[in-house]
């Protein structure tokens, strides 16, 4: 499977057509390149582990039995009560068992059942990071496994399609025979809200491409994808903005609903007042730039400049009907309240106010308030040139996308803004991603790097000192940068710690390959290794690797047309 994988890169490499066939076989190599990442790192092993059960994330609770029992075409799936009638896990159980392993259920037998409910308050949530243990509860899930029968009981629907997932996964494959261990699993997320950042600014992929995207992150129980587009849809109330080929709502809006039924958010994503490039070039919106000559960074003060963002907030919004969660890109507001020219005058607003933080502070509570009016959940970056003593003045039903610093996190505690913890797995990453590190003798030109990309978030996930001192509801994981979107397999990481301090990344690393290549590859981690091995080579053998960006010099950003062939 792996060496046709990179049959299929090399291939594309030559060929516009089999551009649409990257995304999947990129969760191949990075796959990989977390089990690259793993080498040197001490050894514990966990009970399901050691049996040969993958499982990701761990569950909470395991109780694990000494037998193991076979399942076989024998067995059928019994839909108990509180179950509604097309319900996905119920789906996705016989759906995903006989994609993964062959095996048919038998729809009308009398063999050992598969039994799926939803009963109220039927799994309790014990300790976890985020203190909305009713959000909790509804994700929540048991999973009873004996020879004689199989139980899944949650308290809400996404509980059951998580239990449903890890049973599917659970599943061993010994040469002919499926089998599964006597064991009770009880689980819940440590965090309500689990995000990948899908970032679409440099290129636009197939629809399909981002349902299967959606798809298998819910599959390892993360349950947002925060949605870049930029120029790439088609806003009603700002066409001039929009390139060929955009997003149109119509397909956002199926994205939204096929996200919906496996529960995951596709999140809409708007920069402002920085990062907005893709505006300001445009001669119709020049007038709104802060400083003439620059088309980085808004007007703040300027009354058209709301007027667009609220356009194009509404324009996502109508086409995201059903999503809970908004993210108003903040970060990086470097220049606001410097401007004092003919068309941007904040340099007087923000001596006013009393400076240029709390100008910033206006402009998000301003803006904000639009999609809190709509009833959305409003995500932002908490950053500089907002400063901790002008924290109090921000609405407290804002979510903070990040932690910043301590005296950041209490001021955002203090004022009631609960926060996600958040990491980038690839900032400005060159075509050769980073993902393990290659000993100095292998490289022609050694770089100073002690850590790949995969331990750093699997370290920056787990243990980040803001779990002590921020209110923390979520984490999230930027991860597709470049000309292809990548989800590096640290991004399962996103349950927060499930797993706890007694398993390490090496283990986890041989549950992603488990998972990602087949049941069959566990504990066979070198076959799987050559893609990256391929890789790491080369991108030492450039002194200035070119990135994927849109930047003179660099690669141009590839259109969805190339895409399509």
């Amino acid at each position: 499977m792996f060496e046709k994988c990179w049959r299929t890169v090399e291939k594309a490499s030559n060929s516009r057509r089999s551009v649409r066939a990257l995304p999947s076989c990129l969760w191949c190599g990075l796959v990989a390149g977390l089990a690259l990442a793993a080498i040197g790192h001490p050894e514990t092993v966990s009970s399901l582990y050691s049996r040969g059960y993958t499982v990701l994330p761990e569950p909470q609770q395991v109780k694990l039995g000494q037998s193991d029992f076979e399942l076989s075409a024998a067995w059928r799936v019994e839909v108990g009560p509180g179950v509604p009638p097309g319900d996905v896990a119920v789906e996705t159980l016989r759906e995903e068992l006989k994609e993964r392993y062959g095996l048919k259920l038998d729809e009308h037998g009398s063999g050992p059942a598969i039994r799926l409910a939803i009963r109220l308050d039927s799994v309790s949530v014990g300790d976890a990071q985020d203190r909305d243990k009713a959000a909790l509860a509804g994700q929540a899930y048991k999973l009873t496994l004996a020879k004689d029968g199989i139980t899944i009981v949650a308290n809400a629907p996404a509980g059951l399609f998580y239990g449903a997932e890890t049973l599917v996964q659970m599943v061993k494959v010994t040469g002919a025979t499926l089998s599964l261990p006597e064991a009770e699993l009880v689980d819940w997320p440590d965090v309500e809200y689990r995000e990948i950042f899908w970032d679409e600014q440099m290129h636009l992929d197939h629809l399909e491409v981002l349902k299967d995207s959606v798809r298998r992150a819910a599959s390892f129980k993360i349950n947002a994808l925060s949605l870049r587009l930029n120029a790439h849809f088609q806003y009603a109330s700002a066409p001039a903005l929009v390139d060929p080929y955009a997003l149109s709502p119509a397909e956002l809006q199926e994205l939204t609903d096929y996200g919906l039924r496996y529960h995951v958010q596709v999140v809409p994503y708007l920069d402002g007042p920085a990062h907005v490039n893709f505006i300001l070039e445009r001669d119709e919106y020049s007038k709104l730039r802060e400083f003439p000559e620059t088309a980085f960074q808004m007007c703040s003060t300027n009354p058209e400049t709301y007027k667009l963002l609220d356009g194009m907030v509404q324009d996502l919004m109508n086409a995201n009907r059903g999503g809970k969660y908004f993210h108003l890109s903040t970060d990086e507001a470097w220049f606001i309240g410097k401007a004092n020219n003919d068309q941007c005058r904040e340099a007087e607003r923000a001596k006013e106010l009393g400076s240029p933080s709390k100008l910033w502070a206006e402009f998000t509570s301003k803006t904000a308030q639009v999609l809190h009016d709509h009833d959305r959940q409003v995500i932002f970056w908490g950053e500089e040139p907002l400063e901790a003593g002008d924290i109090p003045g921000l609405p407290p039903w804002l979510i903070n996308g990040e932690v910043y610093s301590p005296a950041y996190n209490r001021a955002f505690r203090e004022r009631g803004i609960r926060q996600n913890i958040y990491t980038n797995s690839q900032p400005d990453d060159p075509l050769f991603p980073f993902y393990y590190v290659l000993s100095p003798q292998e490289q022609i030109h050694p770089r100073e790097v002690t850590e790949g990309r995969a331990i750093q978030v699997f370290d920056e996930i787990s243990h980040s000192a803001a779990r002590k001192d921020a209110d923390i509801m979520g984490v999230g994981l930027y991860a597709s940068r470049g000309t292809h979107p990548e989800l590096l397999p640290s991004v399962l990481r996103l349950g927060g710690n499930r797993d706890g301090p007694a398993v390490s990344i090496d283990e986890y690393a041989g549950r992603v390959l488990g998972q990602q290549l087949g049941p069959r590859t566990f504990g066979k981690t070198a076959p799987h290794l050559r893609l990256l091995i391929r890789n790491r080579p080369l991108h030492a053998a450039h002194r200035n690797p070119a990135v994927a960006s849109g930047a003179v010099g660099r690669l141009p950003s590839s259109p969805r047309s190339l895409a399509s062939g």
